[in-house]
């Protein structure tokens, strides 16, 4: 503005106040990237909870600063997912050092719009299990994060583990009202063992029929995202 009226930035700012015209934040004024809001739908909202349930990192320093999200991943696929989910609102880095070149450091920075993400949840929001198709949509992005179809013994097996106990236990009991059977057991407790430190007990939501395997994954595959 000064340089289009040839007077200086403090003279335009002197004006600003002069007539209580707004300006930026400091943060907002220094911003290089572009951080688009979020796009309020719920099933999106819904997914992109459960997958910060179960594999994201959120903070924000303060309540003018960027919400910054964070995830490590051996996998590239799921480096592909995280940057498909956030490169649309904003700046996205994936990075892997020369110390664990098998590790993909991700990265998003994102604007308060995304505050439904820094809670740390413990359990499904109400809203959420109220819905099929919102508690269908938090499955499918905390299975994203958690999940994992294999083979075992010549069967297909359906598993998600996680340290959340109270979130697969309402996930196995939303199944059993769907008649989808599952199982839901403590797996690991806590402790130390010969190469690793469990700091948490480990629980697990299993599905081995065939029918229960069908049925969930016919209902959940509208949502899924992971290749």
């Amino acid at each position: 503005i000064g340089s289009r009226l040839g007077c200086n930035a403090s003279a335009v700012l002197r004006k600003f106040r002069k007539f209580d015209i707004n300006t930026r934040f400091p943060w907002e004024s220094n911003m290089i990237h572009h951080r688009a809001n979020f796009s309020n739908d719920l099933e999106e909202k819904a997914y992109l909870i459960g997958f910060r349930t179960g594999d994201l990192s959120v903070k924000q320093m303060s309540s003018y600063s960027s919400i910054i999200v964070k995830s490590n991943t051996t996998h590239p696929v799921q480096a592909r997912l995280l940057e498909n989910l956030f490169s649309k609102y904003g700046p996205v880095w994936i990075s892997q050092p020369k110390s664990s070149p098998n590790v993909f450091h991700f990265t998003t920075s994102l604007n308060k719009s995304f505050s439904f993400l820094i809670p740390r949840y413990s359990s499904i929001p109400n809203q959420i299990l109220k819905s099929k198709k919102l508690f269908l949509a938090f499955f499918a992005g905390y299975t994203d994060a958690e999940g994992s179809i294999r083979i075992y013994d010549k069967r297909a097996r359906f598993r998600i583990g996680s340290y959340d106990k109270n979130i697969l236990d309402q996930i196995h009991k939303v199944l059993a009202s769907l008649s989808i059977k599952s199982s839901f057991r403590l797996e690991t407790k806590a402790g130390k063992y010969e190469k690793r430190v469990q700091n948490g007990d480990f629980y697990r939501v299993s599905l081995s029929e065939q029918v229960a395997i069908n049925l969930c994954l016919t209902l959940l595959l509208p949502y899924l995202k992971h290749e």
